[in-house]
Protein backbone atom coordinates (compact mmCIF):
# COMPACT_ATOMS: atom_id res chain seq x y z
CA UNK A 1 0.00 0.00 0.00
CA UNK A 2 2.95 2.40 0.51
CA UNK A 3 4.01 2.48 -3.06
CA UNK A 4 0.69 3.40 -4.35
CA UNK A 5 0.66 6.18 -1.96
CA UNK A 6 3.66 7.52 -2.72
CA UNK A 7 2.93 7.54 -6.17
CA UNK A 8 -0.40 9.14 -5.75
CA UNK A 9 1.64 12.07 -3.51
CA UNK A 10 4.29 12.38 -6.15
CA UNK A 11 2.23 12.30 -9.34
CA UNK A 12 -1.15 14.57 -8.03
CA UNK A 13 1.34 16.70 -6.35
CA UNK A 14 0.43 18.73 -2.92
CA UNK A 15 -3.19 18.21 -1.84
CA UNK A 16 -5.05 21.78 -1.54
CA UNK A 17 -4.79 23.32 1.95
CA UNK A 18 -7.14 24.80 4.21
CA UNK A 19 -6.90 25.26 8.15
CA UNK A 20 -6.52 21.58 8.54
CA UNK A 21 -5.92 20.39 5.11
CA UNK A 22 -6.51 17.38 2.72
CA UNK A 23 -4.36 14.37 2.65
CA UNK A 24 -3.84 10.88 0.57
CA UNK A 25 -3.67 8.52 3.80
CA UNK A 26 -3.89 4.55 4.27
CA UNK A 27 -6.90 4.22 6.27
CA UNK A 28 -8.99 1.09 7.70
CA UNK A 29 -12.06 0.23 6.13
CA UNK A 30 -14.83 -2.02 8.20
CA UNK A 31 -16.40 -4.60 6.80
CA UNK A 32 -18.65 -7.17 8.04
CA UNK A 33 -15.46 -10.01 8.05
CA UNK A 34 -13.16 -8.14 9.27
CA UNK A 35 -11.10 -4.67 8.35
CA UNK A 36 -8.91 -3.86 5.14
CA UNK A 37 -6.40 -1.12 4.53
CA UNK A 38 -7.78 1.47 1.66
CA UNK A 39 -6.45 4.64 0.12
CA UNK A 40 -8.42 7.85 0.40
CA UNK A 41 -8.25 11.49 0.36
CA UNK A 42 -9.38 12.37 3.69
CA UNK A 43 -10.79 16.09 4.72
CA UNK A 44 -12.63 17.97 7.74
CA UNK A 45 -16.09 18.49 5.94
CA UNK A 46 -16.06 21.10 8.29
CA UNK A 47 -13.50 23.00 7.93
CA UNK A 48 -12.46 22.45 4.38
CA UNK A 49 -14.72 22.09 1.22
CA UNK A 50 -15.00 18.97 -0.89
CA UNK A 51 -11.72 18.29 -2.59
CA UNK A 52 -13.39 17.61 -5.68
CA UNK A 53 -10.37 18.25 -8.11
CA UNK A 54 -7.92 17.09 -5.82
CA UNK A 55 -10.05 13.66 -5.51
CA UNK A 56 -9.96 13.57 -9.69
CA UNK A 57 -6.23 13.78 -9.98
CA UNK A 58 -5.90 10.84 -7.49
CA UNK A 59 -8.45 8.69 -9.44
CA UNK A 60 -6.77 9.10 -12.63
CA UNK A 61 -3.50 8.70 -11.08
CA UNK A 62 -4.40 5.51 -9.39
CA UNK A 63 -5.86 4.14 -12.22
CA UNK A 64 -2.95 4.84 -13.56
CA UNK A 65 -0.95 3.41 -11.14
CA UNK A 66 -2.85 0.31 -10.99
CA UNK A 67 -3.69 -0.80 -14.99
CA UNK A 68 -1.50 -0.98 -17.83
CA UNK A 69 -0.95 1.84 -19.90
CA UNK A 70 -2.96 0.67 -23.06
CA UNK A 71 -6.16 -0.21 -20.50
CA UNK A 72 -5.67 3.07 -18.85
CA UNK A 73 -5.42 5.46 -22.25
CA UNK A 74 -8.78 3.29 -23.26
CA UNK A 75 -10.39 4.33 -19.80
CA UNK A 76 -9.14 7.68 -20.25
CA UNK A 77 -10.77 7.82 -23.63
CA UNK A 78 -14.24 6.43 -23.08
CA UNK A 79 -14.56 8.81 -20.27
CA UNK A 80 -13.93 11.50 -22.25
CA UNK A 81 -16.26 10.26 -24.68
CA UNK A 82 -18.95 10.08 -22.01
CA UNK A 83 -18.27 13.58 -20.83
CA UNK A 84 -18.67 15.08 -24.43
CA UNK A 85 -22.12 13.29 -25.12
CA UNK A 86 -23.49 14.55 -21.27
CA UNK A 87 -23.23 18.27 -23.43
CA UNK A 88 -24.53 17.21 -26.34
CA UNK A 89 -28.67 19.36 -25.86
CA UNK A 90 -31.20 16.49 -25.64
CA UNK A 91 -28.79 13.47 -24.38
CA UNK A 92 -29.44 11.93 -21.17
CA UNK A 93 -27.32 9.49 -20.13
Amino acid sequence: MEAPLRYLKKTCGKPPRGPRGVDVEIIWQDHELGSYPVIAVVWDDYVTSYPHEYIEKCMVAYEHFELTEEIHERGRLLSEIHNQMEKVPGVHL
